[in-house]
């Protein structure tokens, strides 16, 4: 949170005291930190009156912005020591099938879904709806990495950036980020990934436009900002030069492609989920051209790993 703190404006509490040990005389982890303000009880788009969310979008669009601008030269765990007073550089993920740290997009993205493929087809073997969908799902990250952005700079990224995680004022101003215990160096297609953006199959067209309408607010206040942003080097290897950085795929671009869905699909998908976020994958990828019967003649009996 530090880091965050001295390299951007983004709205966090302040860490008044905090120990990562159980090894002192407290017993366990702990961070004391000042109160901002509250979490919403659902969903942004829905919760927030449709008059605010200009004014909500331009305050989500700074922060995605800066996020997209606060860069490293390997995808990991940030660590400064363990009082965050030391240099930081990029570590080990914990969560992750490859935990690195990775130079790559394309290692980060690969090496979980096979993982999460190998444990979808061990609970489904030989079935061939299931493996299927794994395959959808593994060539559908060739439709979510962007070429330019496969190696670095990778943003810094939250992880899990949702309306439970946001504080606001009564007059739904944003007055904090909080739980940022995931956040690590990502590629930008990770950053794309909110929740609050997502449609859902179950809705209406109607029920899901206010989720849309925002997202595009959204979008367009990230141009915006994008246009007149100062690009920096990345924070553990500041001497890089950032001439061919002004030339990079921009998040708003991203974020408003099929691209991103494919990868908010990909990313919220479980082993066990694999079905529906596999049939989710095709219907963006093929639409309509290609049916489920078709990819299964093609995927069902192809050998996966």
């Amino acid at each position: 949170m530090r880091i965050i703190q001295q390299n951007t404006t983004i709205l966090i509490p302040r860490i008044f005291d905090f120990e990562i040990s159980a090894d002192q005389s407290f017993g366990y982890p702990y961070m004391f930190m000042e109160h901002r303000g509250h979490s919403l009880p659902n969903n942004l788009a829905i919760t927030i009156p449709s008059e605010h969310h200009p004014k909500v979008a331009k305050q989500l669009a700074s922060v995605f912005a800066e996020l997209q601008n606060l860069t490293f030269s390997r995808i990991g765990r940030l660590w400064c020591g363990e009082h965050a007073d030391q240099p930081v550089e990029v570590i080990a993920m914990e969560w992750h099938a490859t935990p690195g740290p990775l130079d790559t997009s394309l290692e980060y993205f690969y090496s979980q879904k096979q993982a999460e493929n190998r444990e979808a087809m061990a609970l489904h073997p030989d079935d061939p709806d299931w493996l299927t969908a794994c395959w959808v799902l593994k060539t559908g990250l060739t439709h979510m990495v962007v070429e330019d952005r496969v190696r670095d700079p990778f943003p810094l990224c939250h992880l899990d950036l949702h309306y439970g995680n946001m504080l606001f004022d009564k007059e739904y101003n944003l007055t904090g980020i909080v739980d940022w215990s995931s956040a690590q160096a990502a590629p930008l297609e990770q950053l794309s990934v909110s929740p609050e953006f997502a449609t859902f199959p179950a809705l209406s067209d109607e029920e899901n436009q206010p989720r849309i309408n925002l997202k595009n607010l959204v979008v367009e206040s990230i141009k915006e900002i994008e246009r007149v942003q100062e690009r920096r080097p990345p924070l553990d290897n500041p001497d890089v030069g950032i001439t061919l950085q002004s030339n990079l795929t921009p998040l708003s671009f991203y974020m408003a492609s099929k691209s991103a869905e494919i990868t908010y699909r990909q990313y919220m998908s479980s082993p066990r989920g694999s079905i529906f976020a596999g049939k989710m994958v095709a219907k963006l990828i093929y639409e309509e051209s290609v049916t489920w019967e078709q990819l299964k003649e093609v995927y069902g009996a192809m050998p996966l790993f």
